[in-house]
């Protein structure tokens, strides 16, 4: 531009003029001394209106929807005071003594620990010296024989009363481990009605020798059944003796149904 231009757009600007500018591609545009537009040829008009980088498109970056301002806002609405408050632990005179209060728990004795948690039992283990399996084995076989004892099943059959009459041996159990009689029962009702049945309970208390520990008479017809009922524990030789008072005309069948558990 001469001198003489920069004259003429002096002049135009001290009278309130328009300023016509022309660019190096020929465009023209028209401009007020106050800075508005005043009017454009038809090329620069087509590049002011440009959806990519016109007027238009540079207020929709800025303004419209997915612009700078929706930005903007969205980054307000998530740093809110709150966070942006926690910011400052990110700060020179927190930070530092957070680091000095985390060394000062981890010491090295505490961080070796960790290195107990990464190893191979196997290895620590060792292969066992003995072989176990039959052991184990054993030990299960043992249980249910205990979980079979302990259940207490139930034992019956029948025995005879002799016609020879006089005391004779009901039932007898012959045990020295411990065990526990949980119910005895004996049926009378094949003996003839109103005879008296004498029923006598017997044990080892010294191992060798019986004693007697009960004596109870049963009458036929009113007591049908010599009952054993309270759960006691034994650890000896044990028996039930039957005797009547007048002799049958013949053997008679006594069933029985008892329930006995072992101990040992």
């Amino acid at each position: 531009m001469t001198a003489a231009d920069i004259l003429q757009v002096a002049k135009g600007l001290a009278a309130g003029g328009v300023i016509t500018l022309v660019g190096l591609n020929g465009n023209v545009v028209n401009v007020t001394t106050d800075g508005y537009l005043e009017s454009v040829d038809t090329t620069a008009r087509d590049l002011l209106n440009n959806t990519t980088y016109g007027l238009s498109a540079i207020y929709d970056a800025i303004s419209g929807t997915g612009g700078v301002d929706t930005d903007l806002s969205t980054i307000l609405n998530r740093l809110t005071s709150a966070r942006a408050g926690y910011l400052d632990e990110l700060g020179s005179a927190n930070i530092p003594a957070d680091v000095d209060s985390l060394l000062a728990r981890l010491t090295t004795a505490r961080a070796g620990y960790l290195d107990n948690i990464n190893f191979n039992i196997d290895t620590r283990l060792g292969t066992p010296s003995v072989d176990v399996s039959t052991d184990i084995a054993n030990v299960k076989v043992d249980t249910n024989k205990v979980v079979s004892d302990l259940s207490g099943a139930a034992t019956t059959g029948t025995v005879s009363y002799l016609v020879a009459g006089g005391e004779q041996t009901a039932l007898e159990f012959a045990k020295t481990n411990i065990y526990s009689l949980l119910s005895l029962h004996l049926d009378l009702a094949n003996f003839t009605t109103g005879r008296i049945i004498t029923a006598r309970v017997y044990s080892k208390i010294d191992g060798t020798n019986y004693r007697i520990i009960d004596i109870v008479n049963y009458t036929v017809g009113s007591h049908d059944a010599v009952t054993i009922s309270p759960q006691f524990n034994l650890n000896n030789y044990f028996k039930i003796t039957l005797q009547i008072d007048t002799v049958e005309i013949g053997d008679v069948s006594i069933p029985y149904r008892y329930v006995l558990t072992n101990y040992t």
